[in-house]
């Protein structure tokens, strides 16, 4: 189950396995998702750097990633049942021998108060494709005041990314002659710029010496029109907003009593 990069190569390898030790392997791929989608390149969809300027140009067919003696099913599913080992989908259902869950996270918009209502608005963010053009959007009409990056809580996909963007986000201002006009903040659960002590230390350093302030011990709670709160009280002004939103597997996991309560 699941079409991302971890289905496409688990099922690429055991069927080349198969194929190697002669195996009877019959492998089928279920996923909603034609299209794949090059996941980083969703860092650099706002800011319009060459070769990514629409989403266009970081998807590729999903067909042309698998290999032989591999179905594929572009289906959704909806419920599986381990005692009958069978999945169900939009589509029909399918007996299953093994079943190998790579379903992915997804980002949780609604699990913050207020940001749903400012989302697309004055909060953006960058880990779907629809959000990172709309960032580009509100990156090209931005003219100066508090940005501020904000990751809401941990565990995140890719946890250098909300780093990555703050180094580009400030270079981008520099070259717009915006960057003396606007307070840049990276705001984060984690006690520094990253998870590592060492990476930490010269990670933090290297964005305070970029003048980007760093708010620590601050995860998200609530998201208002011009500052984000925290569980402790702390508030921290924004002009745009560009938060990490929290992540979570995927609710048929949970629903089969495979998950930890967040897929």
């Amino acid at each position: 189950l699941g079409d991302g990069t971890g289905g496409l190569v688990a099922a690429n390898v055991l069927a080349k396995a198969a194929r190697g030790r002669g195996l009877p392997l019959r492998i089928t791929i279920v996923g909603d998702s034609p299209k794949h989608t090059y996941q980083p390149g969703m860092l650099f969809l706002p800011f319009r750097l060459p070769g990514y300027r629409t989403v266009a140009d970081i998807q590729r067919d999903n067909a042309g990633f698998i290999g032989p003696g591999i179905e594929y099913r572009v289906e959704r599913a909806t419920a599986i049942d381990t005692a009958r080992r069978e999945v169900t989908t939009n589509q029909g259902s399918h007996a299953y021998d093994w079943l190998i869950l790579a379903l992915g996270c997804r980002t949780v918009v609604d699990a913050i108060d207020g940001l749903p209502e400012r989302w697309g608005t004055r909060a953006h963010g960058f880990y779907t494709p629809e959000s990172a053009l709309a960032l580009a959007g509100a990156l090209e009409r931005f003219e100066g005041g508090d940005l501020v990056v904000d990751i809401a809580e941990m565990p995140i996909k890719c946890p250098v990314a909300p780093l990555e963007f703050a180094f580009l986000v400030d270079d981008y201002l520099t070259k717009r002659g915006l960057r003396g006009r606007t307070e840049l903040t990276l705001v984060t659960p984690l006690t520094g710029a990253f998870t590592k002590p060492i990476c930490n230390e010269m990670l933090t350093g290297t964005l305070l010496g970029r003048n980007i302030k760093v708010v620590p011990n601050a995860s998200l709670a609530v998201v208002s029109d011009k500052v984000i709160a925290c569980p402790d009280g702390k508030t921290v002004p924004y002009d745009l907003l560009v938060t990490i939103p929290p992540h979570e597997g995927a609710e048929v996991i949970d629903d089969a009593g495979l998950g930890d309560g967040l897929g």
